[in-house]
């Protein structure tokens, strides 16, 4: 009761009284439900709306998204949010009493604020993998924990609802994504010791994922965790999965549509270069046009260079950013230096070098193979291949 009489008393507000006119403080609910069968609580800032509020009354206990009721706050997993969480919501919005609870543990809700807020709709959707494998081999190049500075801090908690000693790449992932409102969140799978799985099962779900995939756009494959020495191949409990095994996927599933590989794992940049052979071996000159017309169109980024050791959530807070000059649209920071033994590395193999547009014939032919190398071949063109 908002009005502050009691239930049988008559209400003090008016119809000209918006929800928008009592605090912030009276506005804030904490919900309880599940996320795909385990216990899950949001604390929700509810909208300045009262048909959305009825709305969510309505559906507790039957299967709701509590991100189109208001802004989510803090998300986890669990029956009760930990004491932490508790202190930080009432000191940040002076609650000076308990918050609400809408009890609904049948209600199917989001875990994470960021991971369903764009569920479907977007143009492009990305599929999230991650892998802490520890294949027992010396060519398994783990990444290097980092101690965040006081700036990494500040630059988390303007996105992450959660205490610093929780963050992980996962939820820095979901947060940059998220807010690209071209892009919807498709499958996120972390794979650890405690669940292994082959690469084999990781390809097949690649693969439906591409065979059921309808966006216009293309799809992004965005990995991080543990990468193979030199090579930069992903590692899972059996074995690696390499560049060539994606290509395979690729040209089987979805060849003629955009694929964007962001690869963040150690020697992860070797792959850059093992796609400008696959070029070369599929007797493509290196330039967009020529991708174009092949049906081949791949975007390829790396946290850093085919020698360099990444670091634990440095290329996610520090690559992936939101383009305003673009619409708000993904995109991210290559080459950049971003730390002493570690720079960002990638190529758009869909760009158009030969200076020409879209719609008109390339100016490239056949005797030009430089892939990359520098080397300038004939014409007025770019000095380097792709």
């Amino acid at each position: 009761m908002l009005c502050g009489n009691k239930v049988d008393e008559q209400c003090g507000q008016d119809s000209s009284m918006t929800w928008q006119m009592k605090s912030e403080a009276e506005r804030i609910r904490l919900v309880r439900g599940k996320d795909k069968g385990k216990p899950a609580w949001h604390y929700v800032l509810l909208v300045d709306d009262e048909e959305t509020i009825e709305k969510l009354e309505e559906a507790l206990g039957g299967n709701l998204n509590v991100a189109d009721y208001g802004q989510l706050l803090y998300s986890g997993q669990g029956k009760d949010p930990p004491n932490e969480v508790v202190e930080e919501v009432h000191k940040k919005y002076k609650i000076d009493r308990g918050v609400s609870t809408m009890a609904s543990v049948k209600c199917l809700v989001a875990v994470d604020a960021f991971r369903n807020k764009h569920s479907a709709g977007g143009t492009r959707t990305v599929f999230i993998l991650g892998s802490l494998a520890s294949l027992p081999s010396a060519d398994v190049v783990f990444r290097r924990s980092i101690t965040l500075s006081d700036e990494d801090k500040n630059t988390l908690s303007k996105g992450l609802a959660l205490p610093p000693d929780r963050w992980t790449d996962l939820d820095v992932i979901l947060t940059k994504y998220a807010q690209d409102e071209n892009v919807s969140i498709g499958p996120q799978e972390l794979f650890t010791q405690e669940n292994e799985v082959s690469c084999e099962t990781v390809l097949a779900k690649l693969r439906d994922f591409f065979s059921s995939s309808t966006d216009k756009d293309g799809a992004v494959i965005h990995y991080f965790g543990n990468g193979r020495k030199f090579r930069g191949d992903w590692c899972f409990s059996d074995g690696y999965i390499t560049f060539q095994d994606l290509m395979d996927v690729y040209m089987e599933t979805y060849r003629g549509r955009v694929l964007t590989i962001v690869s963040d794992c150690s020697h992860s940049g070797s792959w850059v270069k093992q796609c400008y052979e696959f070029f070369e071996g599929q007797g493509i000159i290196p330039c967009g046009h020529h991708a174009v017309k092949k049906g081949i169109l791949l975007k390829v980024f790396t946290s850093c260079r085919q020698n360099d050791t990444a670091s634990v959530l440095r290329f996610s807070m520090q690559c992936i950013f939101v383009n305003k000059n673009t619409g708000g649209n993904i995109n991210y920071n290559i080459p950049k230096k971003i730390g002493k033994m570690q720079q960002s590395s990638g190529k758009d193999f869909t760009t158009m070098l030969c200076g020409k547009k879209v719609n008109e014939e390339c100016v490239r032919d056949s005797s030009i193979y430089d892939m990359g190398n520098g080397k300038r071949e004939s014409q007025n063109l770019p000095s380097k291949g792709y």
